[in-house]
């Protein structure tokens, strides 16, 4: 290309693409593993190589050899499905495959921070139990005994729905659907001297995340979770092991009678 044609690109943007917008781009759905059928030499139908989603591999020829010659160009065999055109066009084409389960993509599981780690408030170890089928997470309803009777209970004790289900068809004691609020990290000491600063951070889907900077020579980071407390105002300055952010402790609270929040 000339340098008169050339375009100047000011900025490029990479992203992950949508499941919808690569089955828009795809010319196909690619469903065997094969490739090139060994006693025909042709590539395999719904294969890696395949000519009804890829392309003919001759020019202006399709699968079967119905259709031969730039004439028949755009036309596609109601034989074998294959349109007529250059063989160039493999170059261009794209196909996908339909995957049987979910999948994460790398860049949201081992960036730094990891992204669904902080969306979901889990570490990075249990994330990758649950992706990589180590273990896997149950959601149950809590209840809260309310009058223990004559049972080993005590009022206010948190049972889960399965162990709710096993107690009550041999005992006798009465309980309220309830949720139990987890309590948050902490507490956090600065592990230098410093002045205090806060900042807050907005991510891609709007959550507000808190962070308290203690800053001297060099600077600390610590994250602030819901349900903290801060001790110092912004300017106010601090020493080493000093207690910066206290855990507020959240008891079990009452749900709704069907147990949601």
């Amino acid at each position: 290309m000339s340098v008169s044609g050339t375009r100047k690109i000011s900025s490029i943007r990479i992203s992950i693409a949508s499941p919808e917008y690569i089955r828009s781009l795809s010319s196909g759905e690619v469903k065997k593993p094969e490739t090139i059928n060994y006693r025909t030499f042709k590539p395999e139908r719904d294969g890696l190589f395949c000519e009804r989603i890829f392309g003919t591999t001759r020019d202006y020829e399709c699968s079967c050899g119905k259709y031969k010659g730039k004439k028949y160009e755009g036309v596609v065999c109601e034989r074998c499905g294959v349109r007529v055109e250059s063989r160039e066009a493999r170059r261009k084409r794209m196909g996908h495959i339909e995957l049987a389960a979910p999948v994460v993509h790398i860049w949201y599981l081992k960036s730094t921070p990891s992204v669904i780690g902080t969306l979901l408030n889990m570490p990075s170890k249990d994330l990758e139990k649950v992706i990589y089928f180590g273990s896997h997470r149950i959601i149950e309803r809590t209840f809260i005994i309310t009058n223990p009777k004559n049972t080993i209970f005590e009022k206010g004790d948190i049972l889960y729905e399965t162990e709710y289900n096993v107690y009550k068809s041999k005992w006798d004691f009465e309980a309220e659907p309830a949720v139990r609020v987890r309590n948050p990290k902490g507490p956090v000491r600065t592990d230098i001297d410093g002045v205090v600063s806060l900042r807050e951070e907005e991510t891609n889907t709007g959550r507000i995340i808190t962070w308290i900077i203690v800053r001297d020579v060099i600077s600390e980071e610590y994250r602030i979770y819901p349900g903290m407390v801060i001790k110092f105002r912004d300017g106010e300055e601090v020493e080493k092991d000093t207690e910066i952010v206290e855990e507020k402790e959240i008891p079990p609270i009452y749900a709704p009678f069907d147990g949601t929040v």
